[in-house]
């Protein structure tokens, strides 16, 4: 299939999605779309880190733990950046935000930083998980040597990409279709924005791969077995590849609308 026909196939599916998903673009039908999906998810976080992580102290879930903070945080500010923003009812909030000043330049950086933050620390939790099926016998010594140095590159790294949104500044205003939210820098945000979701989509869809091969395999050849303690393990496997699969796929479709969008 050569590469026009490909953007062909994509412009179709992005035009029968627009014509038939139109209603979603409904400003506040917009701001509360996303909250099925993310209050399970901080509540499960917030679960899984108060309850489920006493009793582990794995490398994952010390990842995990500031990886959930990373995502509240980015739920957050996705929310105030887009979401709230094009909704009448938080408009008297919004009127309050200056139209330049520290005020939006800090808001515009947070929304940026946390984002990046979130996609580094969710790349190092697919690489834990690598590491585990790739070199099982160095995991432990491994992530204890570099988990330090990951939470600092997690914390610094995005600066690299944020730091001119407070020199330049940002700007508020009111549009037609709600609150703007910009920065006045002369950087491309939107090109390091999808620079780093392509980056981070490809990389963790190839580990991916990988994971679910090996799980695959490995659950194949321990089929025949049937003892307790092993079917449980078979089932904490199974629901590892689905769970691998669902992020694999997840990121891949954040990689293809990067791509698409980028056009």
């Amino acid at each position: 299939m050569g590469s026009n026909e490909s953007s062909n196939i994509g412009e179709a599916i992005f035009a029968f999605l627009a014509e038939h998903l139109h209603f979603l673009y409904n400003p506040p039908l917009s701001a509360v779309i996303p909250l099925p999906y993310a209050i399970p998810t901080i509540a499960l976080d917030i679960f899984i880190n108060c309850i489920v992580i006493q009793h582990f102290k794995t490398p994952f879930y010390r990842l995990y733990t500031f990886f959930s903070v990373a995502r509240c945080l980015a739920w957050f500010s996705y929310f105030y950046m887009y979401r709230a923003s094009s909704t009448h009812f938080f408009y008297p909030i919004y009127e309050l935000i200056p139209q330049n000043g520290w005020i939006p330049a800090f808001l515009v950086f947070f929304f940026y930083y946390v984002i990046y933050v979130k996609y580094f620390l969710e790349f190092t939790l697919t690489l834990n998980r690598f590491t585990v099926l790739a070199f099982p016998l160095a995991y432990v010594k491994l992530w204890k040597k570099i988990m330090l140095y990951i939470i600092l590159i997690a914390l610094l790294y995005p600066f690299l990409l944020t730091w001119h949104i407070l020199y330049y500044g940002a700007t508020s205003a009111l549009l037609p279709t709600g609150y703007y939210l910009a920065s006045m820098s002369r950087s491309n945000n939107s090109f390091n924005y999808m620079a780093v979701n392509v980056v981070y989509g490809l990389s963790v869809a190839l580990m991916n791969i990988y994971i679910c091969i090996k799980l695959f395999l490995r659950r194949k050849r321990n089929a025949n077995v049937t003892t307790l303690t092993n079917n449980q393990g078979a089932e904490i496997e199974l629901n590892l590849i689905l769970f691998t699969c669902y992020l694999f796929i997840f990121a891949l479709l954040v990689a293809l609308c990067e791509v698409q969008f980028s056009e």
